[in-house]
């Protein structure tokens, strides 16, 4: 069986000069399948509780299978909100890394265009207002 994709880091940037912010799921072992969702409030993977975190929509990213902890189970992704405030991405944080589900949530400050993509061992995800 080969060894489950881990999600290493989380980056995000603002670009201004081209009107977005990018989220950057950086990933050891090959890109796994994703998918990203509106919803409508943000729930943590195992424990069931609401995630509280600045966003007026909110976008969730689920990775299958992919892990965000080592073998050893350190984890790579550490849970928390991340705020950076930049006019699109309010916030982020790691909602789940589960049986083989990693979920990366994204507070967004209103309605936004999003684009999504793969380069080697990362996938994007662009948010313009």
């Amino acid at each position: 069986m080969p060894p489950v994709p881990v999600v290493t880091d989380v980056r995000v940037a603002q670009h201004p000069q081209c009107g977005y912010d990018r989220v950057v799921l950086d990933i050891r072992g090959g890109v796994p399948s994703y998918t990203v969702t509106y919803v409508r409030q943000v729930i943590a993977d195992a424990s069931g509780h609401t995630i509280s975190m600045p966003g007026a929509r909110y976008l969730l990213i689920t990775l299958r299978p992919a892990q965000a902890h080592s073998d050893g189970g350190v984890a790579t992704v550490t849970a928390g909100v991340r705020q950076p405030r930049y006019p699109a991405l309010a916030s982020w944080a790691l909602a789940g890394d589960v049986e083989g589900v990693v979920r990366i949530a994204m507070g967004l400050s209103g309605q936004t265009q999003i684009r999504t993509g793969e380069l080697a061992g990362r996938i994007y995800i662009d948010v313009k207002e």
